[in-house]
């Protein structure tokens, strides 16, 4: 079972970023915490400068990994459209 999982900022609550995993959403938050990619690092660590951490949500579940990359891009593609989305790369990727 794959989760599309939603990064929200905890200043105003907006969506940051959106992935998927197999792993428990509070893993894969602490995951994002103490490892934090290319893409979020600079927001983590401003969190974590003000004393704050993001928070985890759950967006979607899919059985497959090929539903679940497909639900992921629509996540991305429509958190993309609203703006302050930091998955950069992929939405440069799937918005062509």
């Amino acid at each position: 079972m794959y989760t599309i999982y939603a990064l929200l900022d905890p200043r105003d609550s907006q969506v940051r970023y959106v992935g998927v995993t197999r792993q428990p959403l509070k893993r894969r938050l602490h995951g994002h915490i103490a490892r934090s990619t290319e893409s979020t690092s600079a927001w983590v660590k401003e969190l974590r400068a003000l004393s704050l951490r993001p928070s985890i949500v759950p967006l979607e579940v899919r059985q497959t990994d090929d539903r679940a990359a497909d639900a992921e891009i629509k996540w991305i593609l429509y958190y993309a459209k609203l703006g302050n989305l930091l998955n950069i790369k992929r939405t440069r990727i799937c918005c062509r």
